[in-house]
Formats: structure tokens, sequence, C-alpha cells
């Protein structure tokens, strides 16, 4: 059975995904519901691609026995994966609970709490990742686009300095530092961090209405910029509007 598995792991790490899947499915045909078999074909389906069959796999795996710090990462991996950005988060803190401590996990974590517009968290959790993984271009990108969001643009700029330190020809690090100086620049989009301040300055006791236009495409999202606005007027971010490039924003009525 262990050596069934270590098979089915070394296929895995040559990215033979078939080849793993088949021998883990051995294992579970003549020990149904075991543990490890079933927490390696659901990270077998993760790499195919199929978040929503692994968070299957594996929490069916994780409901098998004690808690594991392992498939909490997994797992949790899964849900960001599907963009369930909230329990990937809560799967993230549980591993971390039970000892993990690498650097893709903080990294990982760090990624949940930015789509979900907690920058401020994210941003110290991915400082946690670079601190641990100084040589690796994904944590530096990722902590980088948050204080970006944030609208610490000289942090963000040093972050793909960084990156371009390690890889100079790095695609990412070179757009984003482009990017990243025509936002800064006069006619460049607002920050979501800086448009929520703009927000805080006004007088909104009359307000009726706010809808966000020119979302940049390739550095923010409808979520982000609703949930920074949303902070600072102290609503819902349901409440705050968005204008597409294409369809615009839907009628509304002043009272």
């Amino acid at each position: 059975m262990t050596d069934r598995l270590q098979a089915a792991y070394g296929r895995l790490q040559a990215r033979d995904l078939a080849g793993a899947e088949r021998l883990c499915r051995e294992v579970l045909k003549s020990a149904p519901g075991h543990r490890d078999a079933l927490h390696l074909l659901g990270v077998v389906r993760l790499a195919g691609g199929n978040a929503d069959e692994a968070s299957s796999l594996i929490g069916e795996a994780l409901a098998g026995g004690p808690q594991d710090a392992a498939m909490l990462e997994n797992l949790g991996l899964a849900k960001l994966m599907s963009k369930n950005y909230a329990l990937a988060e809560g799967f993230f803190r549980d591993a971390l609970a039970l000892g993990a401590s690498n650097g893709l996990l903080y990294m990982r974590l760090g990624i949940a709490l930015s789509s979900q517009g907690k920058l401020a968290d994210a941003v110290a959790v991915l400082r946690e990742a670079a601190a641990r993984l100084p040589k690796d271009p994904d944590v530096h990108i990722n902590l980088g686009n948050t204080l970006a969001e944030r609208g610490e643009a000289d942090e963000a700029r040093a972050c793909y300095e960084k990156v371009l330190a390690l890889q100079p020809n790095h695609p990412v690090a070179h757009f984003n530092l482009g990017n990243l100086h025509r936002i800064a620049g006069r006619l460049g989009h607002l920050s979501n961090a800086a448009s929520a301040e703009l927000v805080r300055t006004m007088d909104c006791t009359r307000l009726q209405h706010l809808v966000a236009a020119h979302l940049s495409q390739t550095n923010n999202t409808p979520e982000l910029a609703r949930a920074a606005i949303a902070g600072a007027l102290g609503c819902a971010p349901e409440w705050i509007g968005i204008a597409t490039q294409d369809e615009g924003f839907s009628w509304r009525e002043i009272r």
C-alpha cells in the first residue's frame, strides 16, 4: 500500500497525472476511505485543474481522522482556485495553527486576504512569505500587487525591481512596473485606496448613489473597488455601483 502511494507521488512529481490517479484509485479500490490515498488523489485532481473534485476528495480525507496541516493547506488551495476566498483563508489559518509554516502557505493566505480586500492583513502575511522565500518571484509579485492596491507605489516598485533582480526578463514584473508608472502619472487610473480616501473627504450626507467607473481591467476588480469604497462610506459593498466599459450602468433615480 505504502509503496503504491509512493509510486503515485512519484508519478505526480513527474507530471504523469493519469498514472498518479490510477495508482491512487487502485489503493482506494482495495482500501476504501484510505486517508492518504484520498488526499493524494485530491492533490492530483487539483494539479489537473479540477478544484471542486479536489475539495471533495481532500475534505473526505480530513473527515476520516484527526486534523492534518498538509490536508488543510491543500484544501485551502482548492478553495482558493475556486475563488472561495473566505473558506481558503480559514483552512490556511487552520494549517498554520497546527504548526505549518512554509512560505507558500503564507503567500497563499496573503492572496486569499487580498482577494477579499483585506489589504493590510495581506501585506503583513506576504511580508512573512517574502522573509521565508526571499528568492521566489511569485511572492514578491503578489506583495507588490497588494502594496500597489493600497496606494504604496514606492514599496510596490521595490518589489517588482526585486523580481527583476532575480529574473531580469520576468514579463509580469516588467508589465506591472510599467503599469505602476502609468497609474502614477497625471492621466492614469486612481487606485482604490486613493478613491476611498477621496470619498472620506466628501460630505456624503445627501448621497443617493455612487458608481465606480474606469476600473483597470488588468489591475483591479469590481469586488476590490466596492470593498475599498464601501469601507470609506460605511455601507454594504453591494450598494456601490460599477460602470463597465461595455454596458455602462443602469438607470438611477434621483429624489
